[in-house]
């Protein structure tokens, strides 16, 4: 995660599973916060843990996601504000899986969570997602990315199709 990052996106990035808790402390420990909540009690929780502790990491999540509904009461994830959000993370990690030794997996492992969110506010499945679904299909932990090819094609098309102006 970009330690520039809001922490909106943060916090989206974690819901979708595109980032892990620790990702959370290590963004933390790089950003640079607006002092809208410089001295917040979450936030500077976040900034004090200690990746070596797994109660601190295991509370991660929690404590940012506290530190967003206080400091941004009127965000909703399941907003316009939301959707460009999670699209572009969703871009970003795109990217990535083509750039870094990422397992299939693991990129996929977004699917889920943001059907889940589309599906729990009752919003159309976003068609930024375009063929992902398909891409995903069959894919479980153990799959390489050898046995994953076609889904660096769904990828690369995603990304035409995402960045096209």
């Amino acid at each position: 995660m970009d330690s520039n990052a809001d922490p909106r996106t943060v916090l989206l990035a974690i819901t979708i599973r595109a980032i892990s808790e620790s990702d959370i402390v290590k963004w933390a420990n790089r950003h640079r916060p607006s002092e809208t909540y410089s001295e917040d009690q979450e936030y500077l929780a976040l900034v004090r843990s200690n990746l070596n502790n797994a109660v601190d990491v295991g509370l991660a999540r929690d404590r940012l996601q506290a530190m967003v509904k206080r400091i941004f009461p009127t965000f909703d994830i399941a907003s316009d504000e939301g959707d460009a959000r999670l699209r572009a993370i969703f871009v970003n990690r795109l990217r990535q899986y083509l750039a870094e030794p990422i397992a299939p997996f693991v990129l996929c492992r977004m699917l889920g969570p943001i059907e889940h969110l589309y599906i729990s506010s009752d919003r159309e499945y976003p068609a930024w997602l375009g063929d992902f679904y398909g891409g995903c299909d069959w894919i479980d932990p153990k799959t390489t990315r050898a046995e994953a090819s076609h889904l660096e094609f769904v990828v690369k098309q995603l990304l035409r199709e995402n960045e096209a102006p």
